[in-house]
């Protein structure tokens, strides 16, 4: 050790670059406002030359420090004495910026040969060139120099701009505070999107179109080349302050925005000292007079890291800016885009209420200066690396935040700069205008809306419902509306009226829950679907059906099923739209004997499309829009409810007489063309014999009257006959959550377990208090399950609405990947979901292009005959030292055999680059079974995805399968497994009668030299190690803890996903007969048993889409335990059942 620290000395010292060797990081959590009181007073001690990460600001918020090893034992102390908790985030500073070093040499080394590595963090010079090349390429991108630095070098800003002069623009900056590269990285990421991206992708390119871009890189060159050639930890300007020993300004407390007030220092050696004067800084004065003289500048966005923040003025004073409501919901709405894609969360609000007061920040004085979209964006990550990001983070880290970034400039433009706030309110006015600026939608947006729930306990809160209802300054819009106690009520409320809205529901005991908690994130989901579906070709038969479609596409559509079906199929036009749409019906004939039964005596006339006006301006214009477009006389409101619009009880009770209300019947019966012309349409036919409204939401069939309380002459045979239709229903599963908080809850869940009529699928069993419990409920059920917990007042959400719809969108994805077969596994789709067939393939084709490394096994045959294939991968030697890995252990978890399928490909690729496992390659065979239940398997894509067990038959059983990972011969039969062969957890008749799991027990003992077993199941993200059939400690506990924490760590290194760690049985729950336990028992010390993404969204139904992140932050975790296991082979040693001394939890 000594020899390595004189050697680091040495090295730092002749490149004059500051060494950090044995400072630490540490996080500390202060409780009250006197700890952090006592931070304050640590932080003012010079001599300590502490590096606050994160200031101290208010209790319970997170302080990163960084300690030089010379006080690293006196601040411990320090806070020891004071009570004050803290925790060490890294160990030791040099480590961790070696690694950066060598990871920078590398990509250097690779980049002599290649195109720009973005993936990797870069000098100054590298960075230019870039720039350079940038604006070369690309005829709309120009580098432009706004000034200088005090150290004179060049401040070069990329100007996107597709042409014009003075355009509205936005202003993008980076690495005001040097040393935080990951924002210098992602800026240019960022620009590279931008440039490469324009003309083929929609949103950028209507950007591009409208305003022009410029973006600043590196906004600190002269600090930034300092982190690179003497100090990686400098956070200010180079400048020289008159009478001080010390250097530099903290350029983001240098404008003039308060500035010189409270969260900056007059104190030049401070790392927030503002300067002597308010735009001192070089730096900051040349973007100020580029500002300034642009003139026209709508939007400014700087990247700082770390902490995922995304902040709005004000930092120099607690009050609101005047645009509070519109910032907070962009801010959201922003955050949320930035979550959509590996799930990274970002906290928004102003920077005062956010972190702490800090004054003369650029995006105050932004603001301040009329720039009213000024935000502050704080990247990756909270704290695990702080300002020293691993490079492999930063691609993720700039995907994310463009997403962020693109939707407060898609705000922007939208909203046209703000000036649509100084419009006159007519409409025909509004459209004139964006026509004249070249925006052609007038969208409505929904950013922060949200839906609540609302339960109503009595008549007097039904009426306090309707006036809220009443107020339309509030916008209230009912999506279901009170009727009667104890039936929900649905309203989205406007973002700026939430608080309102809220704060009446409180003060009047109403019980709500948010059932969407941001409309516009949801709207943005279902866009993004129908952009995706629109790449593919369409015919009749390859129409994407699980997708949302423009009036034109399904009237497209129509014409092709009538041209493809001329025998059976017309499309018929019965009249016209108020905005002169056609409304067409297909009618469907009986002339052909190949057609049900039903159309052998009846034809079928089919509406796609009543409302054809509404369903445009919901695309157009407003989602969430109901009515018809008629204009009503006298009213400035449009459009009437075609559904209170018919001659029966018109104009009676539950219709609206209001041209503003969404239930407005109109001024007449059959105003609207749209309904008169059905009305002249069935007179006409006059044998008509049964007529179906399909409307959404609330799952319910419904029959007359609505307009009276008598039941109809022919209620018996409608009801009768609804039951029937209701009973057809039942595929439509839902997922329910359910945390029990008391012993009481908890039983009240576990009954449900005991009722077997209503076939419920615990996806997570009940296992304790505050732990959650997810159940597939099928629609029959549905009713009963809930009353069941509402009646015990255990309280639930509903994780899945329709299991059914996120089958049908896999099937969807799976279609589409299906149909580009892969010439080799470098074309295999790794995205996607494949069958069987599909995976065997892949490992035929991987074991063809890879002989010397790769071969396959055939290890036994399942209950239905399929082969039990492992991949070996091994540079030769017989009977080496071996990792198992097996994945796809439970059929219906599918995340895991498709992360098998990248883990073959990666272990094949890093061999070839010498790098991440090639290493444990010479010393150790790897072994991989990537389906290990094939029946099962087959089974969820033929018959019933949900399925779980094998396939076996065994006498005296009337149902079929076992759980394979209850039937090994470890606490075989015990607690957590079960005998009933009906149950999920059966556990079968004696221990290793499944072929798939004594196949695997043969093997392992045949082999006799496995080291390291990894089993790989989903979901809940849990890293496992034994025992789960008892209680007693395995005698390496802390071993296999330590191992553990150190895979979870570096899983989460990549996209911060979270995972708890533990034995099965104290980190879930006790469960008998599992594969890791009997390998533990075989002296196979290392086995661990992974529960991948995700904690309960989407359960067994991840999407696709999550398949690769899942896979590449999984495989980082199984290197750590490769790796430890390669240098531990002494291995554990057998344990008999007989030696385990039985503990109590």
């Amino acid at each position: 050790m000594k020899l390595l620290l004189i050697f680091s000395a040495l090295i730092g010292a002749s490149l004059c670059l500051e060494t950090f060797i044995g400072h630490q990081v540490l996080r500390i959590k202060t409780k009250n406002e006197e700890e952090v009181k006592q931070l304050q007073l640590l932080e003012s001690l010079e001599h300590l030359e502490l590096d606050f990460w994160i200031n101290p600001s208010a209790p319970a918020l997170p302080v990163d420090v960084r300690i030089p090893a010379v006080s690293v034992q006196s601040v411990k102390a320090f806070l020891e004495s004071q009570g004050i908790e803290y925790s060490i985030l890294i160990e030791d500073l040099q480590d961790v910026l070696d690694k950066e070093k060598q990871d920078m040499a590398e990509s250097a080394q690779r980049q002599r040969s290649s195109s720009f590595d973005f993936g990797a963090y870069h000098t100054l010079d590298d960075i230019n060139e870039e720039l350079d090349h940038l604006a070369s390429e690309y005829s709309f991108v120009e580098k432009i120099q706004i000034g200088e630095s005090y150290e004179k070098r060049p401040l070069y800003v990329l100007k996107f701009s597709t042409g014009g002069s003075r355009r509205p623009a936005i202003w993008l900056d980076a690495g005001i505070h040097s040393r935080e590269w990951v924002t210098q990285a992602s800026a240019l990421w960022i620009a590279n999107k931008i440039a490469s991206d324009y003309g083929t992708d929609d949103s950028i390119t209507s950007l591009l179109d409208k305003m022009d871009l410029f973006l600043l890189p590196v906004a600190n060159p002269d600090g930034f080349v300092y982190t690179h050639t003497s100090n990686r930890m400098w956070r200010k300007t180079r400048s020289k302050i008159p009478g001080s020993i010390c250097i530099g300004v903290d350029p983001n407390r240098n404008w003039d925005a308060g500035f010189g007030g409270p969260g900056a220092s007059n104190n030049p050696c401070s790392e927030s000292y503002h300067g002597p004067s308010a735009n001192s800084e070089v730096e900051v004065k040349s973007v100020v007079d580029f500002i300034k003289n642009h003139g026209n500048f709508k939007a400014f966005l700087t990247l700082h890291s770390y902490s995922q923040l995304l902040m709005y003025p004000y930092g120099y004073k607690c009050t609101r800016p005047d645009d509070y409501a519109e910032l907070e919901s962009l801010g959201r709405a922003a955050a949320s885009s930035i979550r959509s894609l590996y799930g990274t969360t970002f906290q928004v609000g102003t920077i005062c209420s956010t972190i702490y007061q800090a004054s003369g920040g650029s995006i105050d004085w932004s603001y301040d200066n009329g720039i009213k979209y000024s935000f502050a964006f704080e990247l990756r990550d909270t704290g695990r690396y702080g300002f020293l990001l691993p490079a492999n983070q930063i691609i993720p880290a700039a995907k994310e935040t463009w997403l962020g970034l693109k939707r407060i400039m898609e705000h922007g433009v939208l909203c046209i700069l703000g000036a649509l706030a100084l419009l006159p309110p007519t409409m025909e006015t509004l459209l004139v205008f964006l026509t004249l600026l070249g925006v052609t939608s007038t969208e409505q947006l929904f950013v922060g809306d949200q839906v609540l729930r609302v339960m109503a306990r009595n008549e007097e809160q039904i009426a306090l419902l309707g006036v809220l209802g009443e107020q339309e300054e509030l916008q209230v819009d009912f999506w279901r509306h009170p009727n009667s106690p104890g039936h929900p009520v649905d309203l989205r409320v406007p973002f700026p009226n939430l608080q309102g809205v809220k704060k009446f529901l409180d003060s009047h005991n109403f019980s709500y829950s948010i059932m969407i908690e941001d409309v516009q994130e949801l709207v943005d989901e279902e866009k993004e679907s129908m952009r995706r579906s629109r790449r593919v070709k369409r015919s009749s038969r390859t129409f994407d059906f699980a997708s949302y479609h423009t009036i034109d596409e399904i009237y497209d559509w129509m014409d092709v099923l009538v041209e493809d079906h001329p025998n059976l199929v017309s499309k018929i036009q019965i009249g016209q739209s108020y905005e002169n749409r056609p409304l067409y019906i297909a009618k469907e004939y009986g002339q052909d004997p190949s057609v049900t039964a039903i159309l052998d005596s009846m034809d079928i006339f089919l509406e796609i499309v009543t409302n054809p006006d509404g369903f445009a301006f919901t695309h157009s214009s407003n989602r969430l829009w109901r009515k018809t477009r008629s204009l009503n006389a006298g009213s400035r409101c449009v459009g009437v409810d075609p559904n209170r619009n018919w001659d029966a009880g018109f104009g009676g009770a539950g219709s609206s007489s209001n041209p503003c209300s969404e239930t407005y019947h109109g001024p007449h019966a059959h105003s609207e063309r749209e309904v008169r012309a059905i009305v002249d349409f069935i007179r006409a036919h006059g044998n008509v014999k049964s007529v179906i409204s399909i409307h959404s939401y609330s799952q319910m069939l419904l029959f007359p009257y609505g307009y009276r309380r008598e039941p109809t002459p022919d209620h018996q045979e409608m009801n009768e006959l609804a039951k029937k239709a209701v009973s057809d229903l039942a595929a439509v599963h839902q997922v329910l959550r359910v945390v029990p908080q008391s012993d009481e809850e908890l039983q009240k869940v576990q009954e449900l377990q005991d009722l077997e009529h209503l076939q419920l699928d615990f996806w997570l069993a009940p296992r304790g208090l505050g732990l959650p419990v997810d159940i597939r409920v099928p629609f029959p059920s549905l009713q009963a399950v809930k009353a069941h917990l509402e009646a015990a007042g255990v309280s639930y959400s509903i994780m899945i609405e329709d299991v059914q719809a996120l089958l049908d969108e896999e099937q969807m994805e799976m279609l589409r990947s299906s149909r580009q077969l892969p010439l080799n596994t470098n074309t295999f789709n790794y995205e996607a979901y494949h069958t069987i067939d599909e995976i065997y393939n892949f490992m035929d084709m991987l074991v063809a292009e890879n002989p010397n490394l790769v071969s396959k096994l055939e290890i036994g045959r399942s209950t239905e005959n399929r082969p039990l294939y492992v991949l070996k991968f091994s540079t030769g030697g017989t009977n080496r030292p071996a990792v198992w890995i097996d994945t796809g252990i439970h059929s219906r978890e599918w995340v895991t055999q498709a992360s098998g399928v990248w883990f073959a490909k990666k272990i094949v690729e890093d061999h070839a680059n010498n790098e991440g496992v090639a290493s444990i390659l010479e010393t150790m065979d790897i072994l991989l079974e990537i389906v290990t239940n094939p029946d099962g398997f087959a089974y969820t894509q033929t018959t019933n995805r949900m399925w779980r067990k094998t396939r076996s038959r065994h006498s005296g059983n009337i149902c079929v399968g076992v759980d394979p990972n209850r039937n090994w011969d470890a606490g075989f039969g015990e607690a957590g497994a079960s005998s009933n062969s009906c149950s999920e957890t059966y556990h079968g008749p004696y221990a290793n009668s499944e072929p798939e799991v004594k196949s695997i027990v043969d093997f392992v003992k045949s082999h006799g030299n496995i080291k390291a077993f990894v089993s790989i199941h989903s979901y809940s993200q849990l890293l496992l190690y034994p025992y789960g059939y008892t209680y007693t400690a395995v005698p390496d506990q802390q071993e296999l803890h330590e191992v553990s924490a150190k895979a979870v760590a570096a899983l989460s290194s990549l996209y911060g996903t979270q995972y708890k760690y533990g034995s099965i049985i104290t980190t879930i729950y006790r469960a008998s007969g599992g594969t890791i336990d009997w390998t533990y028992n075989q002296g196979i010390k290392y086995s661990f048993t992974f529960e991948l993404r995700d904690t309960g969204r989407y359960g067994f139904l991840l999407p696709a889409k999550q398949i690769v992140p899942t896979a590449e932050e999984t495989w980082l975790a199984l290197k750590v335990i490769m790796e430890h296991t390669r240098d531990n082979l002494s291995g554990g040693k057998v344990i008999s059942e007989l030696e385990l001394v039985p503990e109590q939890a």
